[in-house]
């Protein structure tokens, strides 16, 4: 896995890394509904209810762990 250019990432609400920057992030992309669009949320990523402005680079999440359980 390496660091892709965020204008190459997956736009189906897939949970992705994304880079700022400065800060590895878990997020996502969303498309944000009319009446939201309205109070001035735009469409881009999300992390849990935040908006990240700068995303520069992505990269899919890895697979879990495999083997023991706790």
């Amino acid at each position: 896995m390496e660091w892709q250019p965020v204008k190459t990432a997956p736009r189906d609400g897939t949970y992705i890394l994304i880079f700022d920057g400065e800060t590895v992030i878990l997020a996502r992309w969303s498309e944000v509904c009319p009446s939201d669009r309205e109070k001035g949320w735009p469409d881009g990523w999300y992390d849990v209810g935040t908006f990240l402005y700068a995303a520069t680079h992505w990269m899919p999440l890895p697979e879990p762990p495999k083997g023991e359980t706790l």
